[in-house]
């Protein structure tokens, strides 16, 4: 007997019987089933064996909620040295700016001082 490919299948019920013959030609030959059964996993467990799952899965939970956490605080911390260094860092170019302005000033004072009064004007008119 030869089983029709899944091309030939066009209704439900043809489905089910492509389906029903292909399962138990799988179990002549004594071949693993290539269609997984419906809820078998869920259908096996028993009550305690939900729990322990459920108990599993909260503690697991658990710690990767606290290495969250954790991770969360360090990069709070990093994150506000980080800040703390860009204050810094800005007071300081801050500073340094106007130490070259006030330094830049009094270079042109000095120039100013010793040019002659007709570069001194040339310079004041440009």
């Amino acid at each position: 007997m030869r089983i029709p490919t899944f091309k030939h299948v066009d209704s439900a019920e043809q489905f089910y019987k492509w389906v029903k013959t292909r399962l138990i030609e799988k179990q002549k030959l004594g071949l693993p089933v290539v269609f997984p059964a419906i809820n078998r996993y869920h259908v096996r467990l028993t009550e305690s064996d939900t729990e322990d799952e459920t108990d599993i899965s909260n503690e697991y939970l658990g710690k990767r909620c606290l290495e969250l956490s954790k991770e969360k605080e360090e990069v709070i911390s990093k994150m506000k040295r980080l800040e703390q260094e860009n204050k810094q860092l800005l007071m300081s170019t801050q500073n340094w700016m106007l130490k070259f302005q006030e330094a830049d000033l009094n270079g042109q004072k000095d120039q100013r001082t010793n040019m002659s009064p007709l570069l001194i004007d040339k310079f004041l008119s440009d």
